[in-house]
């Protein structure tokens, strides 16, 4: 049995990011997911953009256009994303909300945008007044309505919530443009412009964290007021030409129109709500004056944030998920499903119960070779193999990336989280 001389920054594992990550850890088997096609790697699939990269691999399906299935690998990416944009929002002081997807028509139309989405609402069956939502700015006016919020003491009021918008686009295009929209909408309401200004500028220090979290070089485009703004960056599913955006057109700076023909993806925007003053809502300010509260609607598409992380953190043997949004931190391949193989196996996730990690215990009935694939493709930075002849004091460990091998015991993979 070999000793572990390893250099732990090569895998950029240490124990604060896993704490942080799974504060108990799990233990799952592959033969157990719902669906294989998640540990099925396309050959081509470092050639496909990534919408086509997340349907081929079964992390995104479709029954109808529009309307998206995640998988449970998808599912836990999505909230991985949604807990740092919940500390990051609480920190600029963002109170999560939760509002419904059913709104009364009459809601919509009093804002003045029925028309406008006219063609892309969808109406519940049987004459109802009901639609599901396809904004949310109204919502929130109606809930500060009910909250008697009517005073500049009462300001500003921050908050964000997850809901499922819902348009009828003529067209929907994989998972990067859907019918039901999944997006982390942040709303505010101040009593002056400065105000505005500066609860604007908490979302952006949200995303910037969210961002810079993520690994993605972000493009920010303000404008010249700085009352608006969206975040771009370059996607292998690009679709929106620079200049076309409305911030581009009123940017602050000019130094960025060498991109003006550029295509990217725009994952996250702000702007003010322009149609407040069609809503029965007005605020008292300091002098005794009523007047009508400025508020500002911001957003971050959860559905590109997700498609990000499969662009920018590909190399040659997959995606190298950053610490925190990685699915697992250790795999498991099991040779056989012998009894002896599988003993083994149950009796390693016993002494690593209690670090704190996610393990996949790849135990299919595919070839090795198709195993380890599977474990380098989604990140994973530790590869345990276990065969016929192996025990918990004595198996094969592997590092993704790296040829070199090591024959070693339970004890030595502990002092390998724990020194």
């Amino acid at each position: 049995m070999g000793d572990l001389h390893l250099d732990r920054p090569s895998i950029s594992l240490d124990k604060a990011t896993i704490s942080r990550q799974s504060r108990v850890g799990f233990s799952e088997f592959a033969s157990s997911y719902p669906g294989q096609s998640t540990f099925v790697i396309p050959e081509n699939w470092n050639s496909l953009n990534s919408n086509d990269l997340l349907l081929k691999l079964g992390l995104v399906k479709f029954a109808d256009s529009g309307f998206p299935y995640l998988s449970p690998i998808a599912v836990r990416l999505m909230n991985s994303i949604k807990e740092d944009i919940y500390t990051l929002s609480k920190k600029e002081g963002f109170f999560e909300v939760e509002f419904p997807d059913v709104i009364n028509v009459e809601l919509i139309k009093k804002s003045g945008v029925y028309d406008e989405y006219s063609r892309e609402v969808f109406h519940l069956d049987g004459g109802s007044d009901l639609i599901l939502t396809a904004t949310s700015e109204e919502a929130f006016i109606e809930y500060l309505r009910m909250l008697d919020v009517n005073s500049y003491r009462q300001l500003p009021v921050k908050v964000f919530h997850y809901p499922s918008a819902f348009r009828n686009v003529p067209r929907a295009r994989g998972y990067y443009s859907t019918k039901q929209i999944n997006a982390a909408i942040f709303t505010h309401m101040s009593d002056s412009f400065e105000g505005y200004i500066d609860c604007m500028e908490c979302f952006s220090r949200v995303c910037e964290g969210l961002f810079d979290n993520m690994g993605i070089d972000f493009l920010h485009l303000k404008s010249k007021s700085n009352d608006a703004q969206e975040f771009f960056y370059d996607g292998t599913y690009s679709d929106k030409r620079v200049g076309d955006s409305v911030v581009f057109s009123r940017t602050a700076s000019r130094e960025e129109v060498v991109l003006e023909d550029k295509k990217m993806a725009s994952i996250a925007m702000s702007y003010p709500y322009e149609k407040v003053g069609n809503f029965d809502l007005k605020i008292q300010d300091g002098k005794g004056s009523m007047l009508s509260p400025f508020v500002g609607t911001c957003g971050i598409g959860m559905q590109r944030v997700l498609m990000s992380l499969l662009d920018v953190h590909r190399d040659s043997l997959g995606v190298s998920f950053p610490e925190r949004y990685r699915p697992w931190d250790l795999s498991i391949i099991q040779v056989s499903d012998s009894n002896h193989v599988k003993n083994t196996v149950n009796e390693l996730l016993e002494c690593l119960s209690n670090l704190g990690l996610n393990i996949l215990v790849d135990d299919r009935r595919r070839n090795i070779n198709d195993k380890h694939k599977v474990s380098d493709f989604y990140g994973i930075p530790v590869k345990l193999v276990v065969g016929e002849r192996d025990s918990i004091h004595s198996f094969e460990f592997k590092l993704r990336g790296l040829r070199e091998k090591k024959t070693l015991g339970i004890e030595s993979l502990l002092n390998f989280y724990t020194a």
